[in-house]
């Protein structure tokens, strides 16, 4: 979601309005924006609620006689390596979804299936992969 951000932040940056955007870069911002906003709002809604509850977690164990250094270990997440094989799995289970949906010609609810089966799939294949690596 950064990304995307990221690469549309200049063209808004310039002052361009939403048409222009939409004649040059032939997709429709209109709908592109919103969607984005409401995204980047959740996303931060639920950062905030997940620091809030680690908080009120982290101090309870404190409490119950836990020491700090040992509650911070608890909530450090230290595989980087794993995050990064989730995403690429369930991306390109995503993508296959996508391409499968494409080829499928007239949209409907068979690619909404399409999508639901290749999301469950890739969530499959990194049960699987984890269930490898333990």
């Amino acid at each position: 979601m950064k990304k995307l951000f990221i690469c549309l932040f200049p063209l808004l940056a310039q002052g361009a309005t939403a048409e222009q955007i939409s004649n040059e870069q032939n997709f429709q911002v209109e709908t592109l924006l919103p969607v984005l906003l409401i995204g980047i709002l959740f996303y931060f809604l639920i950062s905030l609620i997940k620091f809030a509850l680690e908080y009120r977690l982290k101090n309870k164990m404190i409490e119950k006689g836990l020491t700090e250094h040992l509650s911070h270990n608890l909530f450090a997440s230290n595989n980087k390596k794993d995050d990064a094989i989730k995403a690429a799995i369930l991306l390109s289970g995503i993508g296959l979804g996508l391409l499968l949906s494409y080829f499928t010609a007239p949209l409907h609810i068979h690619s909404l299936a399409i999508m639901a089966f290749s999301i469950a799939g890739s969530y499959w294949a990194y049960f699987l992969y984890l269930k490898k690596s333990n």
